[in-house]
């Protein structure tokens, strides 16, 4: 198909106007546009034209703006063609900015460009609007739930009980101290009686231990002030039930009017003789003696009353209490020494360990197991120590692990040792043991087996965790050993220790050189004790923000016993020269045999993955602007091309405004 060919109207200048001087001359070139066909040679007149193509500056360029005559195609369709390097500024940001509005592929914008009028231009303008808001809004809740799911994917969900444990300990507490007494029970103690106006209360002597019957009373005692009030004689307290009990231990013979007969329940008590006070009291329970009770502390009479307050036996009775509260003042005590001096004093490591094997065979007892003397269980010995050799299992099973037969020599125990056994603690090299903490027990008299399996933890660090990534804190205080949350805790709270109470908490490494607290200062035990109370505080206030490490190495466990050794093993035990059957007695009582190894010769890998990462957010964000506004990458470019387009223009317009100027400049000096 045949197209039109495109046509050149000229078009003259206003500002050479001027320049045609007479109507001949203009006539002359009318003639000289319409009609070439009747024109002769003879008939031009050649000095007009050369004047009228010399006052056009034939030659210059066809898009100077300052030419005389400009040009304009004309399309095939009737329509003209604009150049649009000959507008001015402000016409030209306007002609870029509609050709976009008629080739962008973004919806809605077209219908701005090709508006007939201005209502219509409106009516588009608020439907532009409106999505652009609904994008906005949708958008934010993109954002939201990127960080939303970045917080899902931390490591708080694997360990998050410390500030639950904190704010109920707390609780504890508060709800205990609100109270003004705590629960009464019936105690033995001397007394004197003396019945004035038929009344026959007696007063106690608590500290005083009866001489004969007739001034033995019974006392409603109370732990927690130490009260014993009111005091009657022994024949006049009376076995029998009651109805209703509160949480003092303060009961009644009947319930109190409108008490529901479900809820009476026949509690057994203590009544004196008249009926008005009766405690709680199960009648085969033994009764407490005051004189016994409060004569405890005579065995420290040895020490100053500032000392004794500073062990912190004050009025227990409870045994295991007590034994708690010893272990706790020996690990104080010990502290004072030096470290070789605590070394010495404890087990040396062929005393313990008297037999090895690893993989099927013999262990070095002197290479393989490396010292590392704890406060609270003396000197351990830790296995597979070297950090630079490998040591592996070939085969799962007790028989490729380790073998370990120890003897623990119960008559060294000190009186406050509960158990006979051994503490084993399995760990990654890089990390230290916490043998209190995350240690297991085994008895003599035992083979105890621990089948373990491990797990590798791979988690995100920030933005989407909240992990520990390499190495400890520079104020770890477990120096050499990879960083831990339980390591992180033990930090920040002997950092509070030692910033509040001027000392640090033996049970863990000091800071600097700060000695630990000492055993009979009671300045220093009652700040400890104060603080380490208030442990829940510390999680459950953030003062301690301790993140779990991005790379750790987890064992689980699963232990078995049996009987050892049997009655059948007619073998040498460890350094025995004794009979075989006396040799099996002694190691009953004083050995365990330890067997430690992998239930399966594989691992299970836990890593964590971004729950919303650059991909999804791109998705989310284009579908989006696709629903709203026909946006895609390609839209997307268009806008910054144009953006780079109308700088350009910018740019070149102010060049070329400085241009003019140092022009007019340059001829105004002339």
């Amino acid at each position: 198909m045949n197209r039109s060919p495109r046509m050149l109207k000229f078009q003259p200048n206003p500002r050479s106007k001027s320049r045609f001087q007479d109507d001949a001359d203009l006539r002359s070139m009318r003639s000289f546009k319409t009609d070439f066909s009747n024109y002769l040679a003879s008939d031009t007149n050649f000095l007009n034209v050369a004047e009228i193509m010399t006052s056009y500056a034939y030659g210059e360029s066809n898009n100077a703006n300052e030419k005389e005559v400009q040009c304009d195609l004309l399309t095939e369709n009737g329509g003209i063609e604009i150049d649009p390097t000959r507008l001015s500024y402000r016409e030209r940001i306007r002609w870029h900015l509609q050709q976009f509005c008629y080739k962008t592929s973004s919806h809605g914008i077209p219908m701005l460009g090709q508006a007939p009028n201005s209502l219509y231009r409106a009516v588009w303008v608020f439907l532009l609007l409106i999505c652009a808001i609904q994008f906005i809004n949708q958008a934010l809740g993109v954002f939201k739930s990127v960080m939303k799911k970045a917080g899902d994917s931390s490591t708080e969900v694997v360990e998050g009980d410390y500030d639950m444990d904190g704010i109920t300990i707390q609780a504890r507490r508060k709800k205990r101290g609100a109270g003004e007494k705590g629960t009464f029970e019936p105690a033995n103690s001397a007394c004197e009686c003396e019945e004035e106006d038929g009344s026959n209360e007696c007063e106690e002597k608590s500290e005083e231990k009866p001489t004969a019957d007739h001034d033995m009373c019974i006392c409603a005692f109370d732990r927690q002030t130490n009260d014993a009030w009111p005091c009657h004689r022994k024949e006049q307290w009376t076995n029998t039930t009651c109805q209703t009990c509160d949480e003092h231990y303060l009961c009644s013979k009947k319930a109190k009017k409108g008490t529901k007969r479900s809820e009476i329940k026949k509690e057994p008590c203590l009544c004196e003789s008249k009926g008005l006070f009766c405690i709680k009291h199960e009648h085969s329970a033994l009764v407490l003696n005051l004189w016994e009770y409060f004569g405890k502390m005579e065995d420290f009479s040895d020490i100053s009353t500032e000392e004794r307050e500073a062990l912190g036996f004050g009025n227990m009775t409870d045994e295991v209490a007590i034994v708690t509260k010893a272990k706790e003042n020996i690990i104080f005590a010990m502290s004072a020494l030096s470290e070789e001096q605590r070394i010495l004093m404890s087990q040396a490591k062929h005393n313990l360990i008297h037999k090895c094997s690893f993989n099927g065979k013999p262990c070095d007892i002197d290479k393989d197991f490396e010292l590392v003397a704890d406060p609270t269980f003396g000197n351990c010995f830790i296995f597979n120590h070297d950090r630079e050799i490998f040591k592996s299992s070939v085969r799962a099973g007790p028989q490729y692990g380790l073998r370990v037969m120890l003897f623990v020599n119960a008559s060294d125990y000190l009186p406050t040792s509960e158990a006979v056994g051994i503490r084993l603690t399995i760990h990654d090299k890089e990390d230290f043991p916490f043998p209190d903490t995350f240690g297991y027990s085994a008895p003599t008299g035992y083979i105890s087996s621990f089948g373990m399996r491990m797990k590798k933890m791979s988690r995100l660090p920030a933005p989407y965790g909240d992990c520990v990534e390499d190495g400890a804190t520079s104020n770890y205080i477990y120096k050499g050993y990879a960083y831990s949350t339980e390591g992180c805790y033990r930090t920040c709270f002997q950092e509070l220790i030692i910033d509040r109470c001027e000392c640090s908490d033996p049970r863990f490494p000091s800071i600097g050189d700060v000695q630990p607290c000492q055993v009979f200062n009671k300045n220093h035990r009652d700040c400890l004790e104060k603080h380490t109370h208030q442990i829940g505080e510390i999680h459950g206030s953030f003062k301690c923000r301790c993140q779990q490490p991005c790379n750790q190495t987890i064992y689980t466990t699963s232990y078995s016993e049996a009987i050892w050794p049997s009655q059948a093993l007619n073998i040498s035990l460890g350094q025995c020269e004794k009979e075989a059957e006396e040799c099996n007695e002694e190691y009953k009582e004083n050995a365990a045999m330890l067997e430690v190894f992998y239930e399966a010769l594989n691992f299970e890998v836990l890593s964590e993955s971004e729950a919303y990462g650059i991909v999804k957010l791109m998705a989310d964000f284009g579908g989006h602007l696709g629903l709203w506004s026909g946006v895609s990458v390609m839209t997307c470019c268009e806008f910054v091309c144009l953006a780079i387009e109308l700088f350009i223009m910018a740019i070149s317009h102010h060049v070329n405004q400085q241009r003019i100027r140092r022009r007019e400049n340059a001829a105004n000096d002339f």
